[in-house]
């Protein structure tokens, strides 16, 4: 889920642009909630395209789901900011928040690796311990 917010200036209007690159997904990316379907738009497999107004100090953005497997990135191309001199920020959906630069010489990457939990690598280590006898015991 991605936001955003400027200064309360009401008479300042920001607009952002960002080309969004989704890869390694083993499903489909789609806009999941958008307030506006013109503002985030899937422009093909893995890719959608966003274009954001903020007005009157108001937040936007939208919601990219559908995103699956256990090693995934997500690539932000920020084409485009104008009239920003606060921030933007991306929220999980816990209500985390990270902010993001506004900088448009340098993508943004979101990158998710799986990570075997510590039951899983446990039974790992007793798997390979237990080979390693029989195998010392066949030798």
């Amino acid at each position: 889920m991605i936001f955003g917010s400027v200064t309360p200036d009401f008479d300042q209007i920001s607009t952002v642009h960002w080309d969004i690159h989704v890869n390694g997904s083993t499903t489909d990316p789609r806009v999941v909630v958008a307030d506006d379907p013109s503002e985030l738009r899937e422009i093909g497999t893995d890719f959608l395209d966003a274009n954001w107004r903020y007005v009157n100090s108001l937040g936007d953005g939208g919601v990219i789901g559908e995103i699956g497997g256990n090693s995934w990135d997500i690539v932000i191309d920020p084409v485009l900011y104008t009239g920003f001199n606060t921030s933007l920020a991306a929220y999980g959906a816990t209500g985390t928040s990270l902010a993001l630069d506004i900088n448009t010489s340098e993508a943004i990457v979101f990158r998710v690796s799986s990570v075997p939990e510590p039951g899983t690598l446990a039974l790992l280590a007793i798997s390979l311990v237990v080979l390693s006898r029989r195998y010392k015991r066949t030798v």
